[in-house]
C-alpha cells in the first residue's frame, strides 16, 4: 500500500525531470500547475471535514496529484501529433486531469454547507435546550410538593421534543422507573441523559452494560456513576485495550469505585489528573497515597507542586 503510494509521484516526478532536461517547460509547467492545483484543493477539502478519520485522505493526495500531472503531460504530448484521433484523446486527458480538482472544488463546498446546516439546527436545539431548562425551573419550583408528578407528566406530554426531554431528565424528582423507560430509548443522547441522572437505579445501569449494543459509548457514565455496582466498576477497568481514553479520572471521582481498583489507579494510573482527583477521594488511605507517591503519573510530572504538597499533607494525616 505504502510502495503504491510512494511510486506513482516519485514516477511523476522523474518524468518530469527528464521533460526539464529535453527543454518541455512549458509542459512541465502546465503538469505542476494541474498537480498542484489537485494537491490545494484536495487538501481544502479535506481540511473542511470534521470526521475523524478525514485526514487519512491526505495519504492519496500526492498519487491523484501524480495522477493528474501525468493526463496534463498526455495532452500537452497530444498536441503535438498528426492524429486526430489522438488529439481527440488529449483533450480527453485534459477533461480527465482537470476532475480531481472540480470535484473536490464541489465537494468541500456541500461539506461547507453540510457543516453551516448542522450548525444552525445545533444552534437551535442548544436555544430550545436551555429555554426548557428555564422553563421546568419556574414549572416545578410553582409545583411544590407536586413537583415529581409534575415532571413526569409533562415528560409524557412531551416525550417526543427530545430537546425537552433531555431538559428533564437531569432533574433530580424523576422516579428509577421513568429513568429505566428512557434508558430503553433508541436515542443514544436521551438513553445517555438517563442513566447520568443521580436516581439511575444499579439494575438499569447494568443492563445498559451488559445488554446495549453500543455499550462504549456509556463507559464513561458508569465509571462515573455513584450507582454502578461495584463488579461492573471492576470489569470496565480490566477492559484491555482500554475501550475509551479518559477513564482513570472518572474512576477516581466516584464514591462507590472499590478500594482495590482505587489502589490500581494509584499504582499504575498515567493521568496526573486522575491522581489529582484521587487524592480526593473519600477512601483514601496509606496504600493509596504510597501507590500514588510512586506510581507513573508522579514519575512523568516531578514539577507538579500542587500534588506534591497534597501527598505530603495526607501522608502526615493519614500514614501513622
Amino acid at each position: 500500500m505504502l510502495l503504491t503510494i510512494l511510486a506513482l509521484p516519485i514516477a511523476y516526478l522523474a518524468w518530469l525531470v527528464v521533460l526539464a532536461t529535453r527543454r518541455r517547460l512549458a509542459d512541465v509547467g502546465l503538469s505542476l500547475l494541474v498537480a498542484v492545483a489537485t494537491l490545494a484543493i484536495g487538501a481544502w477539502e479535506i481540511l473542511q471535514s470534521r470526521a475523524s478519520t478525514a485526514a487519512i485522505g491526505f495519504l492519496f493526495l500526492p498519487p491523484l496529484a501524480a495522477v493528474a500531472g501525468s493526463l496534463a503531460l498526455l495532452y500537452a504530448e497530444s498536441r503535438r501529433a498528426r492524429s486526430r484521433a489522438v488529439r481527440y484523446l488529449g483533450l480527453v486527458a485534459l477533461v480527465a486531469c482537470a476532475a480531481p480538482a472540480v470535484l473536490a472544488l464541489r465537494g468541500g463546498e456541500r461539506t461547507i454547507a453540510k457543516n453551516a446546516s448542522r450548525d444552525a439546527d445545533q444552534a437551535r436545539r442548544d436555544s430550545a435546550y436551555a429555554r426548557y431548562r428555564l422553563q421546568l425551573d419556574t414549572l416545578l419550583a410553582a409545583s411544590g410538593d407536586r413537583s415529581a408528578d409534575t415532571l413526569e407528566a409533562l415528560l409524557r406530554r412531551h416525550r417526543d421534543d427530545r430537546e425537552f426531554v433531555l431538559a428533564g431528565l437531569e432533574r433530580p424528582q424523576l422516579s428509577t422507573a421513568l429513568l429505566d423507560t428512557f434508558a430503553r430509548s433508541p436515542d443514544l443522547g436521551i438513553a445517555l441523559q438517563a442513566i447520568r441522572n443521580p436516581n439511575a437505579p444499579a439494575e438499569t445501569l447494568e443492563r445498559i452494560y451488559r445488554t446495549h449494543q453500543y455499550r462504549t459509548y456509556f463507559l464513561q457514565a458508569l465509571a462515573a456513576h455513584a450507582n454502578t455496582p461495584p463488579a461492573i466498576l471492576r470489569e470496565i477497568r480490566a477492559l484491555r485495550p482500554a475501550p475509551i481514553t479518559g477513564l482513570d479520572i472518572w474512576f477516581a471521582g466516584n464514591p462507590s469505585t472499590p478500594r482495590d481498583v482505587l489502589l490500581d489507579l494509584a499504582r499504575t494510573s498515567e493521568s496526573i489528573d486522575a491522581v489529582r482527583t484521587l487524592l480526593r477521594h473519600p477512601a483514601l488511605d496509606c496504600p493509596m497515597i504510597e501507590g500514588v507517591a510512586h506510581g507513573p503519573a508522579v514519575r512523568a510530572h516531578p514539577g507538579d507542586a500542587d500534588v506534591s504538597e497534597k501527598i505530603g499533607n495526607e501522608r502526615a494525616g493519614r500514614c501513622r
